[in-house]
């Protein structure tokens, strides 16, 4: 080889050398910036874009930057249509174990589903398959999926969401979400949204969504049990499966006064129905369970006030958290001890049931904790009611002389500063009285109430109820603040609550307004002063005709009653539809008409020919629809 071919393969090796270096070179830049996600905007089908915008924010909270703000602008510098998004360069570091979600957008309006990364995903592609998702909030809109090219998107792919109608889109549970917490999160928020726009009834509902995340219908109904939620879904019904269900084992208590064995009481009438009785009947009990508002109340005015300071408040407290129910000597199914059975959450803040066996003849509600003289603390604890019949004699119930068999979907509720104190063992003891339950808190008087009737305390909706108190002869119950036959009922139309008398006697009848089956002394009552001058909590009705109607309506803004006396007059009171005889035909009368179809109040018999609107010889409920069409003006008269 002569010299000027040495020099030239020196000179080729050099460059070899000096491209190997620049290539390592080159190699160890891209590791050195590959903290970075990119996006291939190719696989969108977006057209005419000259942004794409990269939005990321850590799973259930925050995001870095602003929607679209310069901070999440990524760049396409090789114009190829890969999208670099630099977390370095944006001061972004992802946390090792913690979840994250990512957007890609263009300044068009349109971006990918949430697509679900940690820090192993940095350096990785985002592209789109045409998969097309539903909106999770807005069925009406569709949005487009994002996958990650080199990850499982069953670990990190679009998060996988129940819709708002009950559809299921996604690949990925996110970490810190189980499917079961998902799907009460569904029960709890979305089931009532598409109930009205899936077309579908709850059993498909429930059965399609569950399907959709892989649970088995008991871990359905375990859901259902802990939301509480009301549904139309039978068990025995379900197309899901049994396999892989692991039973839960009996709920045990958290507060170290609690009955050791102390179980759930549907999981012991289940288990009794499989194992012993599968004809067992049962009555759904409700129970509102007092939080303070509704129960003893430590103040000068409640009996035995000198023992405040050694009572709690409310049934609830650092180891009470829900309710028991107890009972004995059926021979059955006895809890092992006091307290008993941990009732079921209801559908409403502080309600409770429980299916109690028919067999069972009395029994207690508490709040769980078990007492004894040896732990004296427990005492300061513990609540319960007195021994609850699971029947009322016929006389024996002023709200319901005729008696009632059982108290089925009826609620129990706390009368109000109802402390009693034992002789032996110092604890809360309260009474109480049944109501007919409507759900979402709502009970009432009424066995088929409706809004009219409904009674919703203070502890769920902090609605007053306003009871007009006064003579006997206008009010049945003499000065009864507590008597709900004279419950005041809210007038949209005129925004007050009124309250109407009918066939009341020649008089002075005095009158006065209870507020939350009490008698309020206006000076102490805690609200804004009235604009008009002091509030009249009361006055006389005077009437000088037998048997004419007294209207009484009351302002809970300007604390102000009025009373109005229509005199009974035989032309006005012959006004056909006016059944309660006020002298106008309204929906209390529609409602006279249904108390009276369904036996629960008469209408007097001078009367009954007025009720019969549509004069077929009879009331029913017809008659009751004819008004209602009227006073909504799709009739012309009755």
């Amino acid at each position: 080889m002569n010299f000027k071919k040495l020099v030239c393969v020196i000179l080729a090796l050099l460059i070899l050398t000096s491209a190997f270096s620049i290539t390592a070179f080159a190699s160890d830049t891209v590791e050195f910036v590959s903290n970075q996600l990119h996006f291939d905007s190719k696989t969108t089908g977006w057209n005419n874009y000259k942004k794409i915008f990269c939005h990321i924010w850590e799973y259930g909270g925050d995001s870095f930057y602003a929607w679209q703000s310069k901070k999440e602008a990524c760049s396409d510098k090789d114009g190829d249509g890969i999208w670099t998004y630099d977390l370095d360069a944006k001061g972004i570091v992802f946390e090792e174990d913690k979840l994250y979600a990512v957007v890609f957008s263009n300044e068009n309006g349109l971006q990918t589903y949430n697509l679900l990364l940690d820090s192993t995903v940095i350096g990785d592609t985002a592209y789109c398959d045409g998969t097309i998702y539903e909106n999770p909030e807005d069925s009406t809109k569709t949005t487009q999926a994002a996958f990650w090219k080199n990850q499982d998107k069953t670990v990190f792919g679009p998060e996988l969401c129940i819709t708002s109608i009950g559809n299921v889109v996604g690949t990925c549970v996110p970490s810190v979400v189980s499917k079961n917490e998902m799907f009460e999160n569904f029960l709890l928020n979305t089931l009532e949204n598409a109930r009205v726009y899936s077309g579908k009834d709850d059993q498909h509902i429930i059965d399609d969504v569950a399907k959709e995340i892989s649970l088995t219908k008991q871990e359905v109904e375990e859901a259902i049990y802990n939301t509480g939620i009301v549904v139309d879904w039978d068990i025995n019904k379900s197309t899901l499966s049994n396999s892989g269900y692991v039973p839960k084992p009996p709920l045990k208590p958290e507060n170290p006064f609690a009955s050791p064995d102390q179980v759930r009481v549907e999981w012991a009438v289940d288990n009794y129905k499989n194992n012993v009785d599968p004809e067992l009947k049962t009555n759904r009990l409700y129970f509102l369970m007092p939080n303070g508002t509704n129960g003893n109340k430590c103040d000068d005015n409640v009996e035995n006030g000198d023992l405040c300071d050694e009572y709690p408040n409310s049934w609830y407290n650092e180891y009470a958290k829900r309710a028991s129910i107890y009972w004995s000597d059926t021979g059955k199914l006895d809890p092992y001890d006091w307290p008993g059975y941990t009732a079921a959450e209801g559908d409403s803040v502080d309600v409770y049931y429980a299916d109690v066996p028919e067999f069972v003849d009395s029994f207690f509600w508490n709040n769980g904790i078990i007492y004894s003289t040896e732990k004296e603390e427990s005492m300061l604890y513990a609540a319960h009611t007195t021994e609850i019949p699971c029947k009322y004699e016929k006389g024996e119930s002023k709200l319901y002389p005729e008696g009632l068999d059982n108290f089925n979907n009826m609620i129990y509720v706390i009368t109000p500063h109802s402390l009693d104190v034992p002789q032996v063992i110092d604890f809360e003891l309260c009474v109480g009285e049944w109501y007919y339950y409507y759900g979402d808190g709502c009970y009432g008087i009424e066995k088929n109430g409706t809004d009219f009737d409904c009674i919703r305390d203070d502890h769920t909706h902090n609605d007053n109820i306003y009871v007009v108190a006064g003579a006997k002869e206008m009010c049945e119950s003499a000065w009864d603040p507590a008597y709900l036959e004279n419950r005041m009922h809210y007038n949209a139309e005129n925004d007050v609550y009124e309250k109407v008398f009918t066939d009341v006697p020649i008089g002075i009848h005095e009158f006065t307004i209870a507020i939350n089956r009490r008698f309020i002394d206006p000076e102490d009552f805690d609200m804004n002063p009235p604009k008009f001058g002091p509030p009249s909590w009361g006055g006389n009705a005077d009437v000088t005709v037998e048997g004419s109607t007294v209207i009484i309506t009351f302002d809970a803004k300007t604390l102000e009653a009025e009373v109005k006396v229509i005199a009974k007059d035989p032309v006005d009171n012959d006004l056909l539809g006016d059944v309660d005889g006020d002298g106008e035909v309204s929906v209390m009368d529609a409602t006279a008409i249904q108390l009276f179809k369904a036996q629960l109040k008469d209408i007097d018999e001078e009367r009954i020919s007025l009720a019969d609107t549509d004069k077929d010889g009879e009331v029913s409920v017809l008659d009751a629809t004819q008004i209602q069409l009227y006073k909504a003006q799709l009739i012309p008269s009755l």
